[in-house]
């Protein structure tokens, strides 16, 4: 957003807001599931690792926001353990 006339100020703080969900998103990645840590060099191992990542934290995401609506309250308010042993 180069003119922040287009863009209504509710829709920049929902823009704002969904980055930073994004944000926290990769680095739960990186940091609980281990894809800070390559497990080979080969591009396509690099990306089946990264893709990986990105698919389980989707569905640890997707069980929060599923706890978080049987129980009436916000996805921020559950926590899950991210760490893979």
């Amino acid at each position: 957003m180069l003119d922040p006339t287009t863009v209504p100020m509710a829709e920049a703080a929902r823009l704002s807001a969904r980055r930073c969900d994004i944000e926290l998103a990769f680095a739960r990645v990186k940091t609980h599931l281990g894809v800070h840590l390559l497990w080979g060099a080969k591009p396509v191992r690099v990306r089946q690792q990264v893709w990986a990542g990105l698919i389980i934290a989707q569905g640890l995401q997707a069980l929060r926001v599923e706890i978080a609506g049987r129980a009436g309250g916000d996805p921020d308010d559950v926590s899950l353990p991210w760490r893979v042993t």
